[in-house]
């Protein structure tokens, strides 16, 4: 993903429009079912697995977040 650049600084593109919710949180578990599968044999491939995996849940807290958010203040 390219980052955008406007006069003030850098747009993010949205994450919702490029992966639904369902299909990160999937990612998300396929990362982790693949790094405790590589424990044993890879702990490098591992251990970036789970980082990646970190990430991951950060960016599906922040989408549930938001989507909390915006359903607040629509009330």
């Amino acid at each position: 993903m390219n980052n955008h650049f406007c006069k003030v600084g850098y747009i993010r593109p949205n994450l919702r429009k490029v992966l639904s919710l369902n299909e990160l949180e999937n990612l998300y578990n396929n990362f982790i079912v693949e790094a405790y599968n590589l424990i044993q044999s890879d702990s490098k491939s591992s251990d970036i697995l789970y980082n990646e995996a970190f990430k991951m849940k950060k960016t599906i807290f922040t989408l549930k977040e938001s989507h909390l958010n915006a359903a607040d203040a629509s009330f």
